[in-house]
């Protein structure tokens, strides 16, 4: 995957490398270490909770909602 994608369309491709292809348009320098999925719930849409470990600003989100 290219740090540069953002668009997924499936589960298993929200990792650690896509979590930091979105770090790095938000919020230069912050450092993915993980990334844990919460729960998912699949439907008309798939909507998933995440938690997302960074070496960024406290400011920054740490749970993610990804639809």
């Amino acid at each position: 995957m290219e740090t540069s994608t953002v668009i997924v369309s499936r589960v298993d491709q929200l990792t650690v490398q896509w979590a930091q292809a979105v770090m790095d348009q938000h919020a230069f320098g912050a450092r993915v270490q993980s990334v844990a999925l919460l729960s998912s719930d699949i439907g008309t849409t798939t909507r998933v909770h995440l938690k997302v470990e960074h070496d960024g600003e406290q400011s920054l989100a740490r749970l993610w909602f990804v639809k």
